[in-house]
């Protein structure tokens, strides 16, 4: 644009101080909104991009035709995060990303010949390349491709209901790689990745992109829109604005008179199409340029100009985020990118890592390993030592072995990987494996009480698996201090973890087969405050394989938990139920499933406490109390004479005349089903059972009666 002279950032910032709209139908990149946000978060980066501002006009100012030549070479580390192998892209991926990024901004892609002739004299580059570490911070050797299974932030990609919430779980230093985080998914519909500007607090500065815009192999389409994608946020990470504007949407008529502080770019309102001789502003757009939103629709001639590629080279020479440190010669050696290093790319030793298939059967069966091991091309000989403790077999050499496992429980797994540079570090995976005591004991519709054993129960099958961060020993646990139903909740002592981390409990196995699809609720009371402005949230999966594999199914944000009227520096109880919130989560989906298992996982940052009551499936979205479809009942329950050597005889009061099932549940959970040869009926039932018959060992077991609203069970003694 040619208003050369507008005070670009006091422009910039004093959109921050008026009311802020993006016409989300056209916010392909969402780089304007994160860095309004950077802003928010941090006021001391309203200094620094003023100062780089400044460095910038000086240095354009001053450049010569007769400066020595520059090659810049940066260094760059890809981030890939995955759900347990989901969106765990190739190697390949990385490398056809980074040849077309490095002929975007040289200025020498195969299809300059689609430039229009009005601009094809100012299509500008840099003599630039852009080259995956060989060297991690601690100078260790690296493939420049970094793998993390992290099946929450591959989901969110770090923006979560309309906030940028989390930062990246790993971010190299700034000032010496450029930072690519790769993600199945942004929580978003309306952008797809995001880029800092320089000067952004360290730990955010870099790129964040889903892997369907990251270059031209799947799951990218084999387009402009998904092979440029990436060099456009890379233009806003060396300082370039949309064409259009720095902070205003797409498509906006007051454009016209905004600025992006490049003169070779002809004002524009900004387009997503490719109508090569539109005019918005009266004079022609550039619509081909990489910074409008072009790329999406234009199948040749994506450029950048000569002034892009001036203020480019001045955000490479500035202090503001180490631009000017990326390819100094000393940072290239430490990162293994210089000539000599590139010249005789080093082979390094494998990082292990593995994912695994679900069993065929909740309760036992075979389950299929996969390698998922990376730093170098598997060239073939590589050799892996795995160990499976209580599995059959319990070692392999195989790559990707089957192992059978028999009995209930939890198991760790161990991988490490050989090839020609060495043998990487054990990988363990503790309580990897979790093989279940059966199938759903819990009938749904139901309404679960929170029993004074909680977690624990004397049935396991109706035992709830409790976890917290590593090296804590802060966990969910039940309190009579607070309810919403008498006489206990679950709770998290938030308050005194004063910490980052997930807490996470799991419910027992729920059976919905006799709930509908479109008439199927997770319904729940929650109570929570904030210590002051901390985003912590929760988020909810799903399992129908026993917790072998997970689907995220809702992020519960902090102002839907929140449900005292303030924040509270003290730790928080909540008065009375006016301090509760009613959530109610649609599930239909699990409809129909035999074993239902759900997630509660708390992201803690030092906040403050959590309570949770009442978890209840039900048919409607309404809130359940004890009153409605509880699941236990307390009745007398007399099994005697207990023990004995086989015959028992069982009263009890039943609460309906549905059909009911009746089965024996050993202590690790087999179920045998056994025949009343009884019409139980509503009310007082009197049998006798014949237990000989069934060649039960002796020892300790549960006797179980149920139906679809209710159980009962009681232990016995089997002489």
């Amino acid at each position: 644009m040619t208003n050369r002279t507008l005070k670009y950032f006091t422009l910039f910032f004093l959109l921050f101080t008026i009311s802020f709209s993006f016409a989300q139908e056209n916010n392909i990149c969402g780089s304007d909104i994160f860095m309004k946000k950077m802003h928010e978060l941090d006021p001391t980066l309203a200094d620094r991009r003023q100062q780089l501002e400044d460095f910038t006009q000086e240095f354009l100012k001053n450049k010569s035709e007769d400066r020595d030549p520059v090659k810049y070479i940066i260094p760059v580390i890809v981030h890939i995060f995955h759900d347990n192998g989901i969106g765990n892209i190739p190697d390949a991926n990385v490398h056809n990303m980074l040849e077309i990024v490095n002929e975007d901004f040289q200025g020498n892609q195969p299809d300059t010949f689609g430039i229009v002739d009005a601009f094809k004299s100012i299509l500008g580059g840099l003599d630039i390349e852009f080259r995956l570490a060989t060297k991690d911070p601690n100078g260790n050797c690296i493939s420049g491709i970094n793998r993390i299974n992290d099946p929450v932030y591959t989901y969110q990609g770090g923006y979560i209901d309309g906030d940028y919430a989390v930062f990246p779980p790993l971010a190299w230093p700034n000032n010496k790689y450029l930072n690519i985080w790769v993600v199945n998914k942004i929580d978003v519909t309306t952008f797809l990745g995001y880029s800092s500007f320089p000067g952004t607090p360290a730990q955010r500065d870099g790129i964040v992109i889903q892997n369907n815009v990251f270059g031209t192999l799947p799951p990218s389409g084999n387009n402009n829109f998904s092979g440029r994608y990436m060099s456009h946020e890379i233009g806003h990470f060396f300082n370039l604005c949309h064409t259009w504007c720095c902070y205003d949407a797409n498509g906006e008529d007051s454009n016209c008179g905004c600025d992006d502080n490049v003169a070779d770019t002809p004002n524009t309102i900004g387009t997503t199409d490719c109508n090569l001789s539109h005019e918005s502003c009266g004079t022609l757009d550039n619509v081909q340029n990489l910074m409008d939103y072009s790329y999406v629709a234009c199948a040749s001639g994506l450029m950048f100009t000569d002034g892009q590629a001036d203020r480019m080279d001045a955000a490479l020479n500035s202090f503001a985020g180490g631009r000017n440190n990326l390819w100094s010669s000393s940072n290239l050696l430490a990162t293994g990118t210089d000539d000599e290093s590139y010249a005789n790319l080093p082979i390094c030793i494998p990082i292990a890592d593995f994912t695994a298939s679900p069993p065929p059967a909740c309760n036992e069966g075979e389950i299929s390993f996969q390698d998922q091991s990376f730093n170098a091309p598997n060239d073939g000989t590589w050799t892996y030592n795995w160990s499976f403790p209580g599995g059959s077999p319990e070692t392999s050499t195989e790559q990707n072995p089957v192992v059978y496992y028999g009995t209930a429980g939890m198991y760790d797994v161990t991988l490490t990987v050989t090839n020609s540079a060495g043998t990487s570090q054990p990988l363990t995976k503790s309580d990897f494996i979790e093989i279940s005591p059966g199938s759903g004991t819990f009938y749904a519709p139901y309404h679960d009480e929170i029993s004074s054993s909680w977690p624990d129960d004397s049935d396991p099958t109706l035992v709830y698996d409790v976890k917290s961060p590593e090296g804590s020993t802060i966990a969910f646990s039940k309190t009579t201090n607070a309810y919403y139903s008498a006489p206990q909740s679950i709770f998290l002592d938030n308050f005194s973890y004063n910490d980052g981390g997930e807490h996470e409990f799991i419910t027992p196995l729920m059976n919905l087969t006799e709930m509908e699809s479109g008439s199927t609720y997770l319904n729940f009371q929650v109570a929570y405050s904030k210590k002051a402005n901390e985003f912590e949230y929760i988020t909810l999966y799903g399992s129908i394989d026993c917790g072998q594999t997970w689907n995220l199914n809702k992020i519960i944000s902090s102002n839907l938990l929140v449900s005292a009227s303030s924040s509270n520096s003290s730790a928080f109880t909540p008065v009375d139920t006016s301090e509760w919130n009613f959530l109610s989560l649609d599930i239909s989906e699990y409809a129909g499933e035999e074993n239902v298992q759900f997630s509660f996982r708390f992201e803690s940052n030092k906040g403050n406490n959590l309570y949770i009551d009442d978890i209840a499936v039900s048919d409607s979205p309404n809130p359940q109390t004890s009153t409605s479809t509880d699941n236990v009942f307390e009745s007398t329950f007399n099994l005697y004479p207990n023990p004995n050597s086989g015959v028992f005889n069982l009263e009890f009061y039943w609460n309906s005349d549905q059909k009911v099932k009746a089965h024996i549940v050993d202590l690790v959970g087999n179920k045998i089903e056994i025949d009343l040869n009884a019409e139980l009926k509503k009310g007082w039932n009197s049998i006798q059972i014949d237990l000989e018959k069934y060649s039960l060992s002796s020892g300790l077991y549960f006797l179980k009666l149920e139906s679809n609203k209710e159980y009962l069970f009681e232990k016995f003694i089997l002489k």
